[in-house]
């Protein structure tokens, strides 16, 4: 399921990179290829952190967090993605699946309330 992920993420969302130069563009597209995403995160990191960073690189930030399992740096970007386009069917339903595995890790009490939140971003994104 992982190199699916990997797979998608580079297929789909590798153009959407403008907030980096590029030179760092080029290592990103590398790292992601060859299964570097520890690398790729620390490209993207910088270039997302100032405000001027697009909702495409915040998504793939979001994504590659999902990966690694760094769930509220994944809902963290998501949420960023989600208010730069919120239009965008895509950013909600990861948004929604940085949510819900989230809420896969937290108590019962905090789970309900995230529930809550995935289930209107998934519906979101229908």
């Amino acid at each position: 399921m992982r190199l699916l992920l990997f797979f998608l993420l580079i297929m789909f969302m590798t153009p959407g990179i403008r907030a980096l130069s590029p030179q760092d563009r080029n290592a990103t597209v590398h790292d992601l290829q060859h299964g570097l995403a520890d690398n790729a995160l620390q490209l993207l990191t910088p270039a997302t952190a100032s405000g001027t960073a697009d909702a495409e690189a915040l998504l793939m930030l979001c994504r590659l967090s999902l990966q690694l399992g760094r769930w509220d740096a994944a809902v963290s970007t998501c949420q960023r993605s989600v208010a730069l386009e919120p239009g965008s069917s895509s950013s909600h339903m990861w948004y929604g699946r940085a949510l819900g595995e989230k809420a896969d890790r937290v108590s019962f009490i905090t789970a309900y309330g995230l529930g809550k939140r995935v289930r209107m971003e998934f519906e979101t994104a229908v």
